[in-house]
């Protein structure tokens, strides 16, 4: 730029982070155009006369102008001529959702500015009570209004943030997702007239090779399809009876079934059916029941129940039926040997109700107490 210089000054060179900066720019010749460059700052660069620039980030950053006229360009760059220190953390955060039911998780989400490098967050009612992860994920097994705090810290100090009832946990509502506690597995839940079923196959235990009977001990003992881990949670578990009922022979008894729930009695599994198919209205009869009813509990059935056709574990230990058949134990004994079961299959609509040794394996699904 013939007969002038590019020129700057900047209304404070000393700042902290998340602090802005005026620049001004002081070039004489009446210059037409102005292209800014701000290391670290944001925005990175202008073409604005006289920018403003925030910094969030600590150091020592240059600054670059370009200007021009009619006569030409001329620039200028001032080497660490913004120096930004850091500043204490403002801690913030926020929940994906703050009013949940029974056993739901949270997503928190920490928004805190000025660069902490560590997280103290506190849960009241939560599952962990406490976490150090930027954002954690946290289940409310309880009903009732939670605290939330969260402190952040960097270097230069810390801040925290509290929020007092900030998390409502609603009673558990069938038709809602539940939580089994004792390994995370989460259910979906139904409700089919006054009963609440869980949607999926129970899914507990430490798997045991199929040739191998479940015993009487402190594990509870699950067959998986294939003894491949991976299928017990695709389709859930296979169990033997005696495994199922945890040794008792009471119906509706807890077995393996988690807290608050139960395995359904051959009466409750005549209720569902009558529910779903009416022409079924004689609950000793044995054998293929109604006209519809395994229609409706199959998957994308009416009623919601989602059977699985995922066979049964037979008593010599190899797995048949899969793809064809459902197979789930009902808690009501038939002799010391057998018990009732109910299935559906593939070509027929149709609700078996049948005994069986209770050597095989088959599914198991929880009844709501």
């Amino acid at each position: 730029m013939i007969g002038s210089f590019a020129a700057f000054s900047a209304d404070t060179t000393s700042i902290k982070t998340g602090d802005t900066v005026h620049f001004s720019d002081q070039t004489p010749g009446n210059p037409v155009s102005w292209s800014w460059r701000f290391q670290g700052g944001n925005p990175s660069t202008s073409q604005l006369r006289n920018p403003v620039v925030i910094y969030n980030t600590s150091g020592q950053f240059n600054v670059f102008l370009k200007v021009t006229n009619a006569d030409g360009t001329d620039s200028i760059e001032k080497t660490n001529y913004i120096t930004v220190a850091l500043k204490a953390p403002d801690a913030q955060f926020t929940a994906d959702n703050t009013r949940i039911y029974k056993d739901d998780t949270i997503h928190f989400t920490d928004q805190s500015s000025f660069y902490p490098v560590s997280w103290l967050w506190k849960f009241q009612g939560g599952i962990p009570s406490q976490s150090n992860l930027q954002n954690p994920v946290v289940i409310y097994p309880d009903t009732g209004w939670f605290q939330v705090k969260l402190t952040v810290s960097n270097a230069i100090g810390s801040d925290s943030m509290i929020k007092d009832g900030y998390i409502i946990v609603r009673p558990f509502v069938c038709g809602h997702t539940f939580l089994d506690h004792r390994n995370g597995k989460v259910y979906p839940t139904v409700l089919i007239n006054n009963q609440c079923w869980m949607r999926k196959n129970l899914n507990i235990g430490t798997m045991v090779d199929s040739l191998t009977a479940q015993t009487d001990n402190s594990i509870i003992e699950k067959y998986c399809y294939k003894n491949m881990e991976a299928n017990c949670d695709a389709y859930g578990a296979y169990y033997q009876w005696n495994e199922m009922m945890q040794y008792s022979t009471a119906e509706s008894v807890q077995g393996i079934c988690p807290d608050g729930w139960h395995v359904p009695s051959d009466a409750e599994w005549y209720t569902l059916e009558n529910f779903v198919d009416q022409s079924i209205n004689n609950p000793n009869l044995s054998g293929a029941r109604g006209t519809n009813g395994g229609r409706e509990l199959k998957l994308s059935g009416s009623s919601g129940f989602d059977a699985l056709l995922d066979g049964y574990r037979n008593y010599l230990g190899s797995f048949s039926n899969f793809g064809t058949f459902a197979f789930f134990w009902v808690s009501t004994s038939v002799n010391t040997s057998n018990a009732w079961i109910r299935s559906v299959n593939s070509t027929d609509n149709k609700i078996y109700r049948d005994w069986y040794t209770k050597e095989r394996g088959q599914n198991v699904r929880c009844l709501k107490d």
